[in-house]
């Protein structure tokens, strides 16, 4: 997994979002990708995805040393002001306590057909920390193209 461009606060977890799925006509693998420091309030990676098709999306993350992740979740919300509830829960990793290191998780989504080009969903990660607290916010992008 490739780090993130700029050098993370303390703390934060990188995140590498890829994802993989029939291009234009020729139905060729389009392959997109994007890094994030979470929960940095920076733009997540925008990932433009045929609708109707089956898309392989990859989340990688970077524990750093020190931080003490109890469980993580990722789903797909719906964009709007504030926290968006999840719709659809697509891995959740609930009292593994994931310690310091990369974790990639692979994810299948199809967005939506007869999506309007533009419009689309986030992909967001939760993590609760050994003390109870939790992070959320969105990793990625997904819209229609």
């Amino acid at each position: 997994m490739p780090a993130p461009v700029a050098p993370l606060p303390s703390g934060e977890i990188g995140v590498t979002v890829s994802a993989a799925g029939p291009g234009g006509a020729s139905q060729s693998s389009a392959i997109q990708s994007g890094d994030i420091g979470f929960p940095a309030p920076e733009d997540p990676p925008l990932l433009v995805l045929k609708p109707g098709a089956d898309t392989a999306i990859t989340v990688s993350l970077a524990i750093p040393p020190g931080a003490r992740v109890r469980d993580l979740w990722l789903g797909i919300a719906g964009q709007g002001a504030g926290p968006a509830p999840v719709r659809r829960l697509l891995v959740a990793s609930v009292n593994a306590t994931p310690g310091a290191g990369r974790y990639a998780y692979a994810l299948h989504w199809t967005m939506p057909a007869g999506t309007p080009a533009g419009a689309g969903d986030l992909l967001v990660l939760n993590v609760r920390h050994a003390g109870g607290t939790d992070d959320q916010a969105p990793i990625a992008e997904l819209v229609a193209g």
